[in-house]
């Protein structure tokens, strides 16, 4: 009898602590109420925009892969030409070529349906010396109601009767393709999936004798002195010009406005677009100092580098609208804030250089919200913006090209595809739309005659 009871009082026992824990499980089980659910959806923390952002970033560049190159040639019978620089202008697919001779040849380019480039001017023409900086301006209209686009550049001089120059030419807007030269540009190409070929030649589609010449606008020059960079600002009516001992301020008809003189030679200069009176400028000593012209004719030092500085760009429109991008020689790559001059916010590591100033650099703080820049490894990297860890590293890396590479240009909207292309690809809208963002890198193989241009883009 006393066994039979007390088997029942363990049944009862072990019932007992089914019970609470079947309690205990109802208690902790999630409420199926619609309204908790979406309550405690709202008040959960959702992704930082900006770190979908950087992946988006990240994706894109880790995709790049090249298209066939294109080796850009002189006119017929003209010399080999070693390029020091490169300007673009995407807007109306063109770019201009400086050899280090002082010639310049100027060509126009598609990315899409495939990458190639041709001719747009009669000739090359020259400036009799190696040209430091180079740049294109707004498409006006003149009085004879031809569409012009200005190019601005200047020259380091080659003697007494050659001096240091800033100059201006007027370039005619190429004409778009016709479909018969749309043909001809289909059976020039090379096969673009074939990366590995030798660059293809530019397509000679029209004859030079009907391509426009450049129009000469005028020039600046001074003696006993080198320019070494210049930028110029037509929205601010703005032309600086770094030299050796000074930095001039010009308007865009060339009338001096200051003369600001320098400890240093200005290596690198850019104006301010949000304070259009402040001139920032990078020096031989690793100065980065800035200048208001409305108030001292003099440099205010804001920070500086262990050595020479070979770009600048003042981040007006980025963040908080107070940083600057600069680089120098020994590969430092760093963003400060104006308003903490101690020490950079950010390092972007890995940028490789000795010596050189003339490697390729390009920012783009709209739509891909990235930093490319070429080292003397004859490598190009990519650093996102949105990454704000102390050091960023490169989320691309290009691989070793053939050569120096003294231009880089970030493209999130390649040129549109034009007209004429519509005989070949029926569903032309389409294709408008879908255009890949992309990267275009200029390369001087030490031993070939001319440089090539090579499109890196998302494979479609």
């Amino acid at each position: 009898m006393a066994t039979i009871t007390q088997q029942r009082r363990e049944q009862d026992q072990q019932w007992k602590r089914q019970k609470r824990l079947a309690k205990r499980k109802k208690k902790d089980k999630p409420s199926l109420s619609m309204y908790k659910f979406t309550r405690s959806r709202s008040l959960a923390p959702c992704q930082d925009p900006r770190s979908l952002l950087l992946q988006a970033t990240r994706s894109w560049t880790t995709s790049l892969q090249c298209q066939t190159p294109v080796r850009l040639e002189g006119p017929p019978g003209s010399h080999a030409l070693k390029t020091n620089r490169l300007a673009f202008d995407h807007g109306t697919g063109q770019c201009t070529m400086a050899s280090l001779d002082g010639r310049l040849v100027r060509y126009s380019y598609q990315c899409d349906p495939f990458f190639t480039a041709w001719p747009c001017s009669a000739a090359s023409w020259s400036v009799d010396a190696q040209v430091t900086s180079m740049q294109y301006g707004p498409i006006y209209t003149l009085s004879s109601q031809q569409q012009v686009q200005p190019i601005l550049g200047c020259t380091m001089g080659s003697g007494p009767t050659n001096p240091n120059r800033l100059w201006r030419y007027l370039l005619p807007l190429p004409e778009p393709l016709t479909e018969d030269q749309a043909d001809q540009l289909w059976q020039h190409r090379s096969d673009s999936t074939a990366v590995q070929l030798e660059p293809q030649r530019v397509a000679p589609i029209v004859d030079p004798v009907l391509l426009p010449e450049p129009l000469w606008d005028s020039s600046f020059a001074v003696g006993r002195d080198t320019f070494w960079c210049s930028h110029w600002s037509p929205a601010h009516n703005v032309i600086l010009v770094g030299s050796t001992r000074h930095l001039t301020v010009l308007s865009s008809g060339f009338d001096m406005l200051a003369r600001i003189s320098s400890s240093s030679e200005v290596f690198a200069t850019s104006q301010s677009s949000s304070q259009p009176s402040l001139a920032w400028v990078g020096c031989r000593n690793g100065k980065l100092s800035a200048a208001d012209r409305r108030v001292r004719a003099s440099f205010v030092l804001h920070f500086r580098h262990r050595t020479a500085i070979t770009h600048l760009r003042p981040m007006d429109d980025w963040h908080s609208g107070h940083d600057l991008l600069a680089a120098s020689m020994d590969g430092q790559l760093s963003l400060w804030d104006r308003r903490f001059p101690k020490t950079p916010t950010r390092s972007l590591q890995d940028h490789q250089n000795e010596h050189t100033r003339d490697l390729g650099f390009d920012v783009d703080v709209t739509d891909t919200f990235t930093v490319a820049m070429a080292g003397n490894d004859h490598r190009v990297r990519i650093w996102s913006l949105l990454d704000h860890q102390p050091t960023v590293m490169p989320s691309w890396t290009s691989p070793a090209l053939s050569g120096a590479v003294p231009s880089v240009s970030l493209l999130a909207n390649p040129p549109p595809i034009q007209p004429a292309w519509s005989h070949l690809i029926p569903d032309i809208q389409n294709a408008r739309a879908g255009r890949r963002p992309g990267l275009l890198i200029c390369s001087q193989h030490p031993h070939a005659e001319s440089p090539s241009l090579n499109w890196y883009t998302i494979r479609s």
